[in-house]
């Protein structure tokens, strides 16, 4: 079975940047100035996307380069706070979970998942 993916990278530079090198499809490319988009640099200003067909691990075609980010504008206001939890403890099935004395926002974990309480 054949399968298809898409390498991407991004890069922060401030004019077009040269495509990725290299032929390991998804590989690290940070010393060349592209990124994976969690380890973009936190002073970025603007943002580079390069993406690549990969077909059963081997790269096809070229590099596509699009600009996706300008320079930053303005601060945006703060939002409202969220709602807090307050994690009770762990409880075996979500049948032992309490239906009542609770508060919105008490929290039981049940498994891999948490249960909130939100009134109801």
């Amino acid at each position: 079975m054949d399968t298809t993916d898409l390498d991407i990278e991004f890069s922060p530079s401030l004019t077009t940047p040269t495509p990725p090198q290299g032929t390991t499809p998804f590989a690290n490319h940070e010393t060349e100035g592209w990124y994976d988009p969690t380890n973009l640099p936190s002073n970025t200003t603007m943002i580079w996307r390069a993406e690549r067909k990969v077909k059963n691990g081997v790269y096809e075609g070229n590099w596509i380069i699009s600009r996706i980010y300008g320079e930053q504008g303005p601060a945006g206001r703060d939002g409202n706070d969220g709602t807090s939890i307050n994690i009770q403890g762990s409880v075996n099935s979500v049948g032992s979970l309490p239906s009542s004395g609770n508060t919105n926002g008490d929290a039981y974990v049940v498994g891999t998942d948490l249960y909130v309480w939100v009134g109801t």
